[in-house]
């Protein structure tokens, strides 16, 4: 296999590996099964790069990283160690060639990894630019960009996804910023030039690395402004954003609505503040998600604050009811999270209505038209009265929440021997903050945690 991918040109082996990457159904079904051909296919390309890697271009490069990232059961790596060291040196060439291409160091077509062949260390390096200014601050030109943009946001989570499940190696994160931060410059030309679903998938790579990047504040901030521009329509900064952000959504598959809410949520967008639009789901699409894409559909409108749109949500918690079965430990604790707000907020809008309905007496004598009180007392009567619709969609969503909850409850006390300690304390944490008893679930968790401390105790007391 190897000498039969060392036959083909460098471009044409990275093309090669990626169109069949594409084209797996890894890529077009998510939760899809690994084909252990192609994964081996994939690891063959990734010997053979580290063998010749100075005859590989950024592009060429990035391609075989996000294939390989794409078709590979990261979990079962055959020679793992000769596998991630080469990786390693792959970011290495990456991260420098766009580092020198963006301090102008050389020219797009002249590159030359002689010296990330002989794994010269790159990773802690801050090179500053030709005026000094730090990278995160400065105007960068797109011209002559050494890889085309949309490869370079499947590179983006590429890099994302083997820095979550190969920690070992180092320099994801730093190509990521590199590549955000390209994306960012010239006010986000580059975003508004990819397809919608390479949107996705940077954006994804950005909020998965979370705090962990360089300088993570400030092109957290501009990619998500970014975004939001795109998602509402806007041009340059102006237009209403009405219609053309409902077209982008448009263009995307249900997981990419999900996987874009997530992220969209743990970089801390906020709705109708910055975002105008609304995920754009019906519930036959949503029966298509995966659990953990449910889940992270629910967790993202949760934390943007879009906690209004009543009919969505039913649909949604129909849909989470039906999965639960298969949900794991980290999906079970990001929904009950988001019920936990839900409910509140569900709370509020009963609340809220039933103060409108029976405001309290005020104090004071009738005047001569037999009005009570003041002026300020006769304002607050002339509140807006309550909404039907409105209280009635929080009484159902606090129903739901509620349901949902209880078969939550049942699902962990049936299954909690698969969580991890962590994953039982923030259950156990958003559980105590509502006022739901299920003794049922204690007891399990109780149950786990002494059964764990005697096998603890068993090779001291033998």
């Amino acid at each position: 296999a190897d000498g039969g991918a060392e036959a083909f040109a460098p471009p044409d082996l990275s093309r090669i590996i990626w169109s069949l990457a594409f084209c797996s159904s890894r890529n077009l079904v998510p939760g899809a099964e690994e084909d252990g051909t192609l994964s081996r296919l994939a690891q063959t390309v990734i010997d053979v790069v580290g063998r010749s890697l100075n005859k590989f271009s950024v592009e060429d490069l990035t391609r075989v990283v996000w294939a390989f990232a794409r078709v590979c059961d990261l979990h079962r790596i055959p020679n793992r160690t000769q596998t991630l060291h080469t990786l390693g040196r792959i970011y290495a060439a990456i991260w420098s060639l766009l580092i020198e291409w963006e301090n102008g160091q050389v020219s797009s077509r002249e590159h030359d990894t002689e010296r990330q062949e002989k794994g010269i260390p790159l990773f802690d390096l801050s090179l500053p630019s030709r005026d000094g200014t730090p990278h995160g601050r400065r105007k960068i030109s797109l011209d002559d960009l050494p890889v085309d943009p949309a490869t370079l946001c499947k590179g983006a989570w590429a890099f994302a996804k083997l820095t979550s499940k190969l920690p070992h190696i180092q320099g994801g994160q730093d190509l990521i910023r590199v590549a955000t931060r390209i994306f960012c410059a010239e006010d986000g030309r580059l975003l508004r030039q990819v397809h919608a679903r390479d949107l996705v998938r940077l954006v994804w790579a950005v909020a998965k690395t979370g705090n962990n990047i360089e300088d993570t504040k400030e092109i957290r901030k501009s990619l998500s402004r970014n975004v939001v521009r795109i998602l509402n329509g806007e041009v340059d900064g102006e237009g209403g954003g009405e219609g053309d952000g409902g077209s982008v959504l448009d263009t995307l598959l249900p997981w990419d609505i999900a996987l874009l809410w997530w992220s969209l949520g743990e970089l801390g967008v906020e709705f109708g503040v910055q975002l105008k639009v609304q995920p754009t789901l019906t519930k036959e699409q949503m029966n298509k998600l995966t659990p953990s894409a449910s889940s992270m559909l629910l967790w993202g409108i949760v934390a943007i604050g879009d906690l209004s749109n009543y009919e969505f949500m039913t649909n949604l918690f129909s849909v989470l009811e039906l999965k639960l079965i298969s949900f794991s430990p980290p999906d079970m604790s990001r929904t009950l999270s988001s019920i936990e707000k839900l409910r509140q907020h569900a709370l509020d809008v009963i609340s809220e209505s039933e103060e409108r309905e029976d405001p309290p007496e005020s104090e004071g004598r009738n005047d001569q038209d037999g009005n009570t009180g003041g002026a300020e007392d006769n304002a607050a009567g002339d509140a807006a009265p309550p909404d039907p619709a409105e209280e009635g969609a929080g009484r159902d969503l606090f129903a739901q929440c509620n349901r949902l909850t209880a078969l939550i409850a049942a699902e962990i006390s049936r299954t909690v021997p698969r969580y991890a300690a962590a994953q039982m304390r923030r259950l156990l944490q958003a559980y105590v903050s509502m006022p739901f008893r299920d003794d049922a679930l204690v007891d399990a968790i109780a149950d786990e945690v002494r059964r764990r401390l005697r096998a603890l105790d068993s090779p001291t007391n033998a």
